[in-house]
């Protein structure tokens, strides 16, 4: 199958109190493809065999559960990108990871990830620009809690409770922790 719910208008788009099963497409259940304009709040996805929600403006208070990582292999995370994630409940499939990030200029706060290969990965495209990393709950994570690498960011880490992983925050670049 395809991507449950697929676009590509640059305008903005709500996509608000779905529930979501069993979605088999390519790269997520909910993937609004470039340019950045989604909001994406109040959804209910689960048992995924791809990412639960790909790319948005905001992607706030989803419930997410066994959900995967897009077919593509690299992007190996429930939720995958957005320009400010708050507020999600996350437990991804088995060996599969929370919050993978690759654009510049986030904020990701105040999620709960609960199991999963990592918690929260940041391999931005751009060299340069802020990462802010807030108050969000990871535990039972089999790798890393929280990791930033690839680039030059200002990054703030700040008030996140980590627990029962491998190891807790790793950086590459200059970080207020």
């Amino acid at each position: 199958g395809s991507d449950a719910i697929y676009g590509y208008y640059p305008g903005k788009v709500i996509i608000a109190k779905n529930v979501l099963v069993g979605i088999r497409g390519y790269w997520a259940a909910i993937h609004g493809h470039a340019p950045q304009e989604w909001i994406v709040v109040g959804n209910l996805i689960r048992d995924c065999e791809t990412a639960a929600i790909r790319h948005g403006r905001v992607i706030a208070n989803n419930v997410i559960l066994n959900c995967k990582g897009s077919l593509s292999g690299d992007e190996d995370a429930a939720l995958v990108t957005g320009e400010v994630v708050v507020g999600n409940y996350i437990e991804p499939a088995t060996g599969y990871g929370g919050i993978y990030v690759f654009y510049i200029d986030e904020v990701v706060a105040n999620n709960i990830i609960a199991g999963g290969k990592y918690g929260i990965k940041f391999r931005p495209s751009s060299s340069y620009g802020y990462i802010l990393v807030i108050g969000n709950f990871i535990k039972d994570v089999t790798d890393v809690g929280i990791e930033i690498t690839g680039g030059n960011h200002h990054n703030a880490i700040v008030g996140n409770y980590i627990r029962k992983c491998i190891r807790g925050i790793y950086v590459d670049s200059p970080s207020i922790l």
